[in-house]
């Protein structure tokens, strides 16, 4: 990579899995190359609702484009 190669940022994908009545998990699956999705995926939250883990995944992508400017 160099200076003049533009870097687009990736949202990664997750999968919501019911493991029993009272356990969710969110699996990620992030892109490595251009269009290439890793074929493992890790889980990233374990919640005990459907709608816990709604929400995680919803401020993980609200949080990725959200930054600050600093005053330097």
């Amino acid at each position: 990579m160099n200076s003049l190669n533009v870097v687009h940022p990736v949202e990664p994908e997750h999968r919501i899995r019911e493991i029993s009545a009272n356990c969710w998990w969110v699996y990620q699956l992030d892109q490595v190359a251009d269009e290439f999705k890793d074929t493992l995926s890790r889980v990233v939250f374990i919640g005990s609702s459907r709608q816990e883990v709604r929400n995680w995944v919803q401020r993980q992508r609200e949080e990725q484009y959200s930054f600050v400017l600093s005053g330097s």
